[in-house]
């Protein structure tokens, strides 16, 4: 039980900020209850939990109480006991389907050339695969739309794909490494190639992108 409430303490230090909505407390008796706390005096704490499907406001003596942080559980991040904010483990992503589907990234190298900023929206087609729609604005101000298909479980996934570099014209073919973390962390590290499309455009050069960034 101890290396349980210690997890959830470390998978809430690693959570980004804005992904963390909820408080949790630790009875002396390890029951972990995400919440919302109220108040804290000197012999109590006051907050609101979830019991029966429905919020109500509860207390604990601080004589009871082994730990308490707040903004440190994100709720889909966690399984629950049904219908109540008792932590029951960490949530395990085993589908495509309940990974989140939108992301913003930093890419270093890439489709960009030197930095771009991307977006990209996933499309699930089974447990294991998906088709990703995005694009890229590069810093020198290169415009990329790409397609990518998905495949993987969990939170690692391999990615391939084709892009359309604007203003130069040259074709982007590319395959790699995406991680996906359930509270949110997104790094993605992959090859591709630029191969010119009409004789005044450059290109037919190999290149790699390593993304940083963040899913929602």
């Amino acid at each position: 039980m101890k290396k349980f409430i210690a997890l959830i303490f470390f998978l809430s230090i690693l959570a980004p900020g804005k992904s963390q909505n909820l408080d949790l407390i630790v009875r002396s008796n390890n029951d972990s209850i995400a919440c919302h706390i109220d108040s804290i005096t000197d012999s109590h704490v006051y907050f609101e939990m979830k019991q029966n499907g429905h919020w109500i406001n509860s207390y604990i003596d601080k004589n009871e109480l082994l730990d308490y942080k707040y903004n440190a559980i994100h709720k889909n991040a966690f399984l629950f006991k049904q219908g109540t904010s008792y932590i029951l483990g960490p949530k395990i992503i085993k589908s495509v389907y309940e990974i989140r589907k939108n992301a913003v990234y930093v890419e270093i190298g890439g489709k960009g050339i030197l930095v771009s900023v991307n977006y990209d929206r996933l499309l699930p087609l089974t447990d294991r695969s998906g088709i990703i729609l995005g694009c890229t604005v590069g810093f020198l101000g290169d415009f990329v739309p790409e397609i990518n298909y998905l495949y993987g479980k969990s939170k690692n996934f391999i990615e391939i794909g084709l892009g359309y570099s604007f203003p130069e014209q040259l074709l982007v073919p590319q395959v790699g490494y995406r991680y996906q973390g359930s509270k949110g962390l997104l790094f993605r590290i992959g090859g591709m190639y630029f191969a010119s499309t009409l004789p005044e455009s450059f290109g037919d050069f190999p290149w790699v992108g390593l993304s940083f960034g963040y899913s929602f």
